[in-house]
């Protein structure tokens, strides 16, 4: 079993019937790969996928599998595979099995119509609107945004038709895929994620990593709107230490092997700049922050060198009906350099210059 994507695979259960239909028993089963392991946590094996007795999860990959080896030949008349939750994660699936002479034999396939119909010839419109069919994110996200250069008003209709479609499915586009954004949550879901925010920062200062705000959209959503934007679906946060850019690699190590220690979830993103970190199904950016060897301080992704200690302290907090939530003191620097001085009005448009974070902070991406 395996998706034609880069995602994540995420199921809950394995169920496979023989030539009678009846189930076959995990007595049956040999063995068991998967192509990662979500945080390379051993609970994230598919060891016991069959038959539901635990779920499984890789990391967010290229075509990521998960192969079931059974004793003897079983003959097959049908297989049921749970997601998990209502996920759309799996909608690219491809499943193959081995027949009798040994040839890989393909048993099922959720985009095989979709292969046969998608092409370069088709209006960039309907290549967009078969992709969001078909949940195809690696080939919708770069459409959308050819679009968006080439027309903007035909992008604002297209994308209106393409988030109403998600929407219907209390979904919606973002840079981590199709997900379940704050829109579709309701005020004890988003408070449990505050909540677990504020621990961590706790946490971070406890153990002497650093001072902890709010930074990027979660700023921008409780200065601007007093809570959560909407379309986002994460919480965004800046640690900063009094350490200096040094050894910036041995910074984030130090980071991963502390808070892991201390019980909490971490990931570091392939080719990105921030750590994932969480806990209780909650997962979270945290972004680095330090002291230049020059006195200035810089927060990761924004523009290096960009900070002066009072801008960024002492943190204020802030009473939200969610919390009280920690601001930098100069909030509104923060925001001018991430977004621009136009930051008070929404820009549907705006996008962040990545290409440029990516360069400067080089060293810490990984």
């Amino acid at each position: 079993m395996s998706l034609q994507t880069s995602d994540f695979l995420q199921l809950s259960g394995v169920y496979i019937y023989d030539a009678l239909g009846q189930q076959i028993e995990s007595k049956l089963l040999e063995r068991v790969e998967i192509s990662s392991k979500f945080a390379d946590r051993p609970s994230c094996g598919a060891e016991q996928l069959l038959n539901g007795k635990r779920g499984c999860s890789t990391k967010k990959e290229e075509s990521p599998f998960v192969e079931l080896t059974l004793r003897e030949p079983i003959r097959v008349s049908r297989i049921d595979i749970a997601n998990r939750s209502d996920s759309p994660r799996s909608f690219s699936l491809v499943v193959e099995g081995v027949g009798i002479n040994g040839e890989i034999v393909g048993l099922h396939d959720n985009w095989a119509r979709y292969n046969q119909v998608f092409s370069k010839e088709l209006p960039i419109q309907q290549r967009i609107t078969l992709a969001a069919k078909y949940f195809d994110f690696k080939r919708l996200k770069p459409l959308l945004l050819r679009l968006k250069k080439e027309s903007f008003d035909e992008y604002k209709k297209v994308r209106k038709d393409v988030d109403d479609f998600f929407a219907l499915r209390r979904l919606s586009i973002t840079n981590h895929g199709f997900t379940r954004t704050f829109r579709f949550m309701d005020f004890e879901e988003i408070k449990a994620q505050v909540d677990i925010t504020l621990e961590l920062i706790d946490d971070i200062e406890k153990l002497g990593l650093g001072k902890g705000f709010v930074t990027s959209g979660t700023l921008l959503g409780f200065i601007r709107d007093g809570a959560v934007i909407p379309h986002d679906d994460d919480i965004d946060i800046a640690v900063v230490s009094e350490l200096t850019d040094e050894s910036l690699r041995s910074l984030k190590q130090n980071f991963i092997d502390v808070l892991t220690d201390a019980g909490w979830n971490v990931i570091v993103p392939p080719g990105n700049v921030n750590l994932r970190v969480g806990k209780k199904s909650v997962s979270l950016d945290l972004f680095l922050g330090w002291r230049e060897h020059d006195g200035s301080y810089s927060i990761s992704p924004l523009k290096r060198y960009a900070f002066e200690y009072g801008d960024l302290f002492p943190v204020q907090y802030l009473e939200y009906p969610l919390g009280k939530v920690p601001v930098p003191k100069n909030y509104v620097k923060l925001l001018n350099i991430n977004y621009g001085e136009g930051w008070k009005a929404p820009d549907p448009s705006w996008t962040f210059d990545w290409k440029r974070a990516f360069t400067e902070f080089a060293d810490i991406k990984g």
